[in-house]
């Protein structure tokens, strides 16, 4: 299960940390989990009914959310180690 993790967290005056906001709604059949740190939205779930969740992050932190299904963007090499 992908758990993704929160944007850096900065700390006030005196000291307490901001804490994310966090809105479940259904929308049709779907459940969404907003997630949002200081008003501003970076991350969405997307549960639907049967099937895997899914989440839309906005990775640049200019609004444009990206889908993220939970596997990794790492790309790993392939090389042919022996022919026939």
């Amino acid at each position: 299960d992908y758990d993704p993790s929160l944007p850096e967290v900065a700390a006030d005056a005196e000291g307490a940390a901001d804490e994310p906001e966090v809105t479940i709604v259904k929308r049709g059949e779907d459940t969404v989990t907003e997630y949002r740190l200081r008003g501003k939205l970076y991350m969405v779930k997307v549960t639907p009914p049967h099937g895997v969740p899914y989440y839309l992050i906005d990775k640049e932190g200019n609004g444009q959310m990206v889908r993220h299904d939970g596997t990794p963007e790492l790309a790993v090499p392939m090389w042919v180690i022996k022919s026939w």
